[in-house]
């Protein structure tokens, strides 16, 4: 199978499995992880480390639903689980060193 990941500045997609991740400062050192399936999008919490390349993920932020206009649609946990996978899988390819706080309610 043929896998086609591309890396841009602060972004990470992966066209086989059809989404992207991509950072974006929020009042520094905060930052958004703004994770995308298709046209749904999930906004998660991060901040970043005193070294620039270290990042807590806020595990309280993945979502139970999508941003607007889907935010009707839940979020099962088996896919919150896989969402939370595929955004940790592209901040390890963009070279960030995550670990995460909280835990997935």
């Amino acid at each position: 199978m043929l896998r086609f990941l591309r890396r841009q500045f602060g972004r990470y997609v992966d066209d086989s499995a059809g989404y992207s991740v991509r950072v974006k400062y929020n009042n520094f050192p905060g930052m958004d992880v703004i994770y995308r399936e298709g046209s749904r999008v999930m906004v998660v919490f991060a901040e970043i480390m005193a070294n620039l390349k270290d990042l807590q993920l806020d595990l309280r932020t993945v979502g139970l639903v999508w941003e607007p206009p889907y935010d009707s649609e839940a979020i099962s946990e088996g896919h919150r689980t896989v969402v939370l996978n595929r955004i940790l899988t592209g901040l390890k390819y963009l070279g960030y060193n995550v670990t995460t706080i909280g835990r997935l309610d």
